[in-house]
């Protein structure tokens, strides 16, 4: 017998399937690239912010800028102080808490950034007082010059709120009041028309009116703690909330008598 061909189909090898469709690469590929370059990002700012947020490296760290024999038992650390890093012209920062009280170092690099800081925190020009930034206020603004381990620290101080209306201010606007209701005395229900029942104001919790005074009603002072012959600049925050007494000179050596300002290691 002979044999049977099938045509030219039967002699052809079979076509081996592409991984990935053709489209993908014309259509699709920005897409895929773009997937691509997110998830390196994505994995390398994950990476960065997990060794800024290690409390061991950022007492290392903070050991190379204002280095210290034992660290303060009585101040906590707060990884999350590294995250201001990211803002421009920062170096790094570490934040600690004490009680009602955060402290803040921040390490500008150098240039313009940190001269600029420095020049005003020796005039005491910080700008105009009464001026908004978001939910926070610059009011009543001081500054001067103290004294700490033998070195002499210009700071600024200020809070973030405005002071309460004066006591004659206040009476003032009770008088206007009553005035005004002796002009428009209110008329007194009588017995056939009923009182409709008033809905009395939810009262948000005290706890949450709490928290947000005090994120809202701070005292702070700025001081300029860099060592001598560092360039840039090393700024120490210390702000006090709920608003209650001003930052005192005894607060910053409270935290500073931990740290060798001088800068020597």
């Amino acid at each position: 017998m002979s044999d049977i061909e099938w045509g030219s189909e039967a002699k052809e090898a079979p076509k081996k399937k592409a991984r990935l469709p053709k489209w993908l690469w014309f259509c699709g590929g920005g897409c895929l690239l773009a997937l691509i370059a997110s998830a390196v990002i994505a994995f390398v700012v994950f990476r960065v912010a997990s060794e800024k947020l290690d409390p061991e490296k950022q007492w290392t760290a903070l050991a190379e800028v204002l280095p210290y024999d034992e660290r303060p038992a009585d101040y906590m650390l707060i990884p999350t102080g590294a995250l201001a890093a990211m803002a421009p012209g920062v170096d790094n920062g570490w934040q600690f808490t004490k009680g009602g009280a955060s402290v803040q170092l921040q390490l500008y690099a150098p240039g313009q950034r940190a001269d600029e800081l420095r020049e005003r925190l020796e005039t005491g020009d910080l700008g105009e007082s009464k001026q908004q930034f978001g939910p926070l206020g610059f009011h009543a603004p001081s500054a001067g010059q103290f004294e700490i381990q033998g070195r002499k620290l210009n700071y600024v101080r200020f809070q973030t709120f405005e002071e309460s209306e004066s006591p004659g201010d206040a009476q003032a606007q009770a008088g206007d009041s009553a005035a005004g209701s002796e002009q428009a005395p209110v008329k007194e229900p009588t017995e056939e028309v009923a009182q409709e029942p008033v809905e009395e104001p939810i009262e948000e919790p005290s706890s949450f009116k709490q928290a947000m005074e005090m994120a809202t009603k701070q005292r702070v002072m700025l001081v300029d703690i860099t060592p001598e012959g560092r360039e840039g600049a090393l700024l120490l925050i210390y702000s006090r909330f709920s608003g209650t007494t001003p930052v005192e000179q005894r607060d910053i050596e409270d935290f500073l008598q931990h740290f060798r300002i001088d800068g020597k290691k």
